[in-house]
């Protein structure tokens, strides 16, 4: 496993284009398949799936309590990825098991319990074996699992689309696609790994890995705060809309986020991380401008063919959500410096800074101002994430903001 900086380096430039690719066609079928239901189902049968995926997301997310992370910047200490990733999957299934089982207490619904297994096999699971790819460089091979798995989930797509297929039978099949393309992964990597070190891998569960844990669960509640809030302060067509235009914006977020996958090593290893994610920032930024024209300009006849006056909204709240996204991409670069060189407290406490703030201020915004108040509040919220994480950069040394304003002298 020993693999020099610059080997590294030269597989994840070889990278930038195809597995960026692999996971813009593997997340755009999961864009395509929220657009075929919504266009198959009606709005509010759309909206209770809607409502479940939310609550599944939360649910899961004790299933990688920071996990990834933590065995990624660990990995040159410890070799915490060969030694324990047979114990945090292990963990992992055992959280997501109990989690199941309790579900049941609160809400039997068969198709909960579907969507539920479908967001752990196509997130947690990935998340957990990702860190194994990183620290290897060996994008290659994930960009060929993604591809696998797009084939597959294609095949479920076209039945959906020429079929009409019951959303649960739908579901089933895209659960025994991940369980297909999982149980492959898994087994040629648990055969490097250290099983017999499971016993001892609770040794690892220490303040540490908690901080990296609160990490991992509070970057999905701010991020689908605003989602959430919409599910439970609006009803039928509105939370249906906001939720498409959503899912539609942050698909064009998929680059922005492999990019962030593909540099974190070189973050980590580099002593000047900021210079890294400065590139990285102008790149996705192009790339976001580009993706808000295009849209700006054949967006709308697209939904009108898609949805017919289904959704008159669509439109303008995807403008929106694109325009959020150039600030999101920014938030998320920068919040990687902080992973990679281990300030998980720091950004620990921009994150619940953010949810408690925007859990009040998002609220009362949906309330007065509808549908265009949630947007407005996904504006807001990363312009303070931004704010404040590049004020911790510049306190910890990573940003010197007078040597900025020198430089532009």
């Amino acid at each position: 496993m020993a693999i020099s900086i610059q080997s590294l380096q030269r597989q994840a430039s070889n990278s930038n284009l195809t597995f960026p690719a692999s996971v813009l066609i593997r997340q755009g079928l999961s864009f395509l398949t929220n657009l075929l239901l919504a266009r198959t189902l009606l709005p509010d049968e759309y909206a209770t799936y809607v409502t479940y995926y939310n609550f599944s997301v939360y649910i899961v997310l004790a299933a990688n309590f920071g996990f990834s992370e933590y065995m990624l910047v660990k990995s040159n200490q410890q070799n915490t990825i060969e030694r324990y990733l047979a114990f945090f999957l292990s963990l992992s299934v055992s959280i997501f098991t109990i989690a199941f089982a309790t579900i049941t207490m609160v809400d039997s619904s068969p198709l909960y319990y579907l969507v539920l297994t479908k967001v752990f096999l196509e997130t947690i699971i990935p998340e957990l074996l990702l860190p194994w790819y990183q620290k290897t460089a060996n994008f290659k091979k994930l960009t060929t699992i993604n591809f696998a798995f797009s084939v597959l989930s294609t095949g479920m797509l076209i039945l959906l689309f020429f079929f009409e297929i019951p959303l649960t039978l739908f579901l089933t099949g895209s659960i025994i696609v991940s369980i297909v393309v999982t149980a492959q992964q898994l087994y040629n990597i648990l055969k490097k790994s250290d099983v017999a070190a499971i016993p001892t891998g609770f040794s690892l569960i220490s303040s540490d890995l908690i901080n990296y844990g609160l990490n991992y669960v509070t970057i999905p509640v701010y991020m689908r705060l605003v989602p959430f809030l919409v599910v439970i302060l609006l009803k039928g067509k509105e939370v249906a809309e906001f939720n498409l235009a959503f899912t539609i914006s942050s698909a064009a977020l998929i680059l922005s986020m492999s990019k962030i996958k593909i540099i974190l090593p070189k973050l980590i290893e580099d002593s000047q991380p900021f210079n890294v994610a400065l590139k990285s920032i102008s790149s996705i930024s192009a790339v976001n401008l580009g993706i808000l024209i295009l849209f700006i300009i054949s967006g709308k006849p697209i939904i009108h063919l898609a949805f017919g006056e289904t959704y008159d909204n669509l439109y303008i709240l995807t403008v929106l959500l694109l325009v959020a996204n150039f600030l999101q991409s920014i938030s998320g670069i920068l919040a990687a410096v902080l992973v990679a060189k281990k300030f998980q407290k720091q950004k620990l406490k921009i994150q619940i800074e953010v949810i408690v703030t925007f859990a009040i201020a998002a609220t009362l915004l949906i309330m007065v101002l509808g549908i265009y108040g949630a947007i407005l509040a996904v504006v807001l919220m990363y312009i303070q994430v931004i704010i404040r994480t590049a004020f911790t950069l510049n306190n910890l040394g990573f940003i010197s903001f007078s040597s900025l304003r020198n430089t532009k002298e």
